[in-house]
């Protein structure tokens, strides 16, 4: 879906998956940017694979509103990316209400779970509960290296995290002795 060529672009989805595809640069699943909105309601992103950031979706300059949303067992395949269950940036924002479940996903940098950066918005405040499970960052390219962090979720770059009834369990940074597990 071309964003990046419109405006103010919206698609809705209600119920359903987004399941099985590769990109290869950001967003297996989706990829929005450009103030292009998305709604997903009862929605499940599974299986996706990147070579850039973000396998399940990748949202830079975009706004997501989800209720009900699964993402589970996305990878990112490049050595040095981010997000694996997805990646929001650069002032864009998700917002979950109803249940949150990212599980099983990996990412070969930051963020098995999800990469937040660059003064985005993850706000899952009003979600009635958010599971953050099994998800893993770094070492599935072969490649050790010592900043590999977040394997539920990385947070930077002044960007924000509400989440509310959250379990977060189970996540691993695949370095020994890396941050956030």
């Amino acid at each position: 879906f071309p964003t990046d060529e419109w405006q103010h672009v919206a698609f809705t989805i209600d119920g359903g998956s987004i399941s099985g595809n590769t990109a290869t640069e950001h967003g297996g699943g989706f990829h929005i940017q450009d103030n292009a909105r998305v709604n997903l309601t009862d929605v499940v992103i599974d299986n996706n694979t990147s070579f850039g950031e973000g396998a399940g979706f990748y949202n830079r300059f975009g706004v997501i509103d989800a209720h009900n949303l699964t993402v589970t067992n996305n990878a990112v395949r490049s050595s040095d990316r981010q997000g694996g269950g997805f990646w929001v940036a650069d002032h864009s924002v998700l917002n979950v209400t109803g249940d949150l479940v990212i599980s099983g996903n990996t990412a070969t940098h930051y963020g098995g779970g999800f990469r937040s950066a660059r003064s985005s918005i993850v706000d899952a405040s009003q979600a009635d509960s958010v599971i953050i499970t099994n998800n893993k960052a770094g070492d599935s390219d072969g490649i050790t290296r010592n900043d590999r962090d977040g394997g539920g979720f990385f947070n930077g770059e002044n960007a924000v995290v509400m989440l509310n009834n959250a379990t977060i369990e189970n996540n691993g940074s695949l370095t020994t002795g890396r941050r956030g597990g």
